[in-house]
C-alpha cells in the first residue's frame, strides 16, 4: 500500500470530475461512484426515485445513498430527492456529464489548477496534471522544496510563499483556476487556504484533512470537496483484509457506510438467484453489476451469475449479511 499514491489518485479524480465532491472507481474505471451535492433547481429535486425509469433508460444510474444532515439514508423507490441532499450515485463513466446535469451540476474540462503545498502528495498530483497538459501553479513555503519542484517539474509554475497570503493567491492567478487543491500537512492551513481561494474566484476547492471531524464542515463553509488520507488508506486495507473476493472498498466520508465491489462466488446464495429473491438487507443496495463488457443497472428480476462484479453500498449492520450472500 502506497498511501501517498492512494491519496493523490483520489485528489486527481475529484479535481477532474468538476461537479462531484467524491469519486471512486470500480470495475477498472468503467463504473464510478459519485458524491454530489444537489444543485438549486436540479431536475431531480422533488422527484420520486421510482419515477426515474425513463431517465435511467438513456443514462443508466442508481442512487444508492443520500446524506441528509448527519444521517446516511439507503433509499427506496418511494424516496423523494430533497433540495439539500448529498447524493451517492453509481453510474457508467461515459454518462457522467448527463448524470451531473440531472443534479444541477455543470461539467467542464479542467485546464488550470493551483496546488497549495508541494509535499509528497502535492508533487504526485502536480506531476500527473502536468503530464495531461494542465497548467499548474504550486505554492510552497519551503524554499528548498521549491528548488526541488522547479528541477523535477517541467512546465509548472512554482511560487515560494504562504498559501494563506491573499496577495500571492491573486498574483498566482487564483481567479482563473478551474480547481484549487490545498494539500499541506496542516489541516487549518488547508481549510483557510481553500476558503480564501473560493472567495478569490476558484471554481472548485478541494481540501485535505487528517482530522475526520473537519470533513463535516466543508459543505457549510462552501468548500467543494474534502479528502481524508485515513479513510482512503483504511479502505485499501479493508480490501486486503477481506481477501481477493472483494475487489474495491470505498468508505464514505461522514458515515461508516462502505461501497464494495465484490465477485459472486460459486456456491454463494446469490449465485443464479434474482435480486428480488435474495433477501438483501434493507441497509444495503446494489448499484451496478458488471458482467464481462456489460454494465447492468439491476432490477428485481436481474439474476446474479458466478463471476459477476457487484457494486453495492452497505451500512455497517448490513455487511455480515452481504458477505454471507455473496460468499465472501
Amino acid at each position: 500500500i502506497n498511501p501517498t499514491q492512494v491519496v493523490a489518485d483520489e485528489v486527481l479524480r475529484v479535481i477532474k470530475t468538476t461537479g462531484a465532491a467524491e469519486v471512486a472507481d470500480f470495475a477498472g474505471g468503467r463504473v464510478q461512484l459519485l458524491g454530489v451535492k444537489i444543485g438549486k433547481g436540479a431536475p431531480l429535486v422533488n422527484r420520486r426515485l421510482g419515477d426515474l425509469r425513463s431517465v435511467q433508460a438513456s443514462s443508466p444510474f442508481l442512487i444508492v445513498g443520500i446524506a441528509r444532515g448527519e444521517q446516511l439514508v439507503v433509499p427506496t423507490q418511494d424516496t423523494v430527492v430533497n433540495a439539500d441532499d448529498h447524493l451517492y450515485v453509481v453510474t457508467r463513466q461515459d454518462v457522467i456529464p448527463d448524470i451531473l446535469a440531472l443534479m444541477g451540476r455543470a461539467t467542464a474540462a479542467t485546464r488550470r489548477v493551483m496546488v497549495i503545498g508541494g509535499g509528497r502528495i502535492g508533487f504526485h498530483v502536480v506531476r500527473a496534471l502536468e503530464a495531461e497538459d494542465v497548467a499548474v501553479t504550486v505554492v510552497e513555503r519551503s524554499r528548498e522544496r521549491c528548488e526541488m519542484l522547479t528541477k523535477e517539474l517541467g512546465r509548472t509554475r512554482v511560487l515560494n510563499g504562504d498559501g494563506m497570503d491573499v496577495r500571492m493567491l491573486v498574483e498566482g492567478g487564483i481567479a482563473d483556476v478551474d480547481a484549487l487543491a490545498t494539500l499541506t500537512d496542516d489541516d487549518p492551513t488547508n481549510l483557510l487556504a481553500a476558503l480564501l481561494g473560493k472567495r478569490q474566484g476558484a471554481r472548485k476547492a478541494v481540501a485535505l484533512f487528517k482530522r475526520r471531524d473537519l470533513i463535516s464542515l466543508v459543505g457549510f463553509l462552501g468548500i467543494d470537496a474534502a479528502i481524508s488520507p485515513r479513510l482512503l488508506t483504511a479502505s485499501v486495507i479493508l480490501k486486503f483484509v477481506r481477501g481477493g473476493r472483494v475487489v474495491t472498498v470505498f468508505e464514505l466520508p461522514e458515515s461508516e457506510a462502505e461501497t464494495l465491489e465484490v465477485v459472486v462466488q460459486e456456491g454463494a446464495p446469490a449465485a443464479r438467484h434474482s435480486l428480488g429473491s435474495l433477501g438483501l438487507p434493507r441497509d444495503a443496495l446494489v448499484g451496478a453489476i458488471v458482467r464481462g463488457e456489460q454494465v447492468l443497472v439491476p432490477e428485481a428480476d436481474t439474476t446474479f451469475e458466478v463471476g459477476d462484479h457487484v457494486i453495492l453500498l452497505a451500512l455497517p449492520r448490513a455487511i455480515p449479511a452481504v458477505e454471507r450472500l455473496f460468499g465472501l
